[in-house]
C-alpha cells in the first residue's frame, strides 16, 4: 500500500472519529442557531463599521469607542451562547487530536519510531515553537 492510500484511510478514520463527529454536530448546531447567527452577523457589520470609521481621514474617536464597545458586547454574547460554548469545546478536543496525529507523522518523517512517539506530549505544548522539537 502506498503512502497516499494510507493518507486516504487516515482521512476516512478522522471523519469517523467520535470527536470529529461531535465537532461537526456542534458546528451544525451553531449554523442552525438563528439567534446566534443574527448576533454574529451584527458583530461582522459592526467590525466593518469600525474599519470604515478608522480608515476615514477625519475619523471620530468617540464613534470608534462606541463601536468598539458594541463589538465587545456582541462578542461576549456570542461566546456566552451555549451553542458556541459547545462548539468551542468540541473544536478544542478535535484540534488536540489532530495535533497528536500531526506530531506522530512529523516525528516519523524525522526518523523517529512512530510507535515510540507519545502523542500526549502535545498537551505540554506551550504554543511557542521556539522550544519545540516539532508537532
Amino acid at each position: 500500500m502506498d503512502i497516499i492510500s494510507i493518507a486516504r484511510e487516515l482521512g476516512f478514520a478522522i471523519q469517523n472519529d467520535p470527536e470529529y463527529i461531535e465537532f461537526k454536530m456542534a458546528e451544525q448546531k451553531v449554523e442552525c442557531d438563528a439567534k446566534l447567527q443574527k448576533i454574529m452577523e451584527a458583530f461582522k457589520l459592526k467590525k466593518t463599521d469600525i474599519n470604515y470609521e478608522i480608515s476615514k481621514d477625519n475619523s471620530d474617536s468617540e464613534k470608534i469607542d462606541k463601536l468598539n464597545k458594541e463589538v465587545s458586547d456582541l462578542y461576549k454574547q456570542i461566546n456566552s451562547s451555549s451553542s458556541m460554548k459547545d462548539y468551542n469545546k468540541a473544536k478544542e478536543k478535535f484540534d488536540r487530536k489532530l495535533q497528536m496525529v500531526s506530531l506522530i507523522i512529523n516525528k516519523s518523517a524525522a526518523g523517529e519510531d512512530p510507535y515510540a512517539v507519545d502523542p500526549m506530549e502535545i498537551i505540554d505544548c506551550s504554543g511557542s515553537c521556539a522550544t519545540c522539537s516539532g508537532c
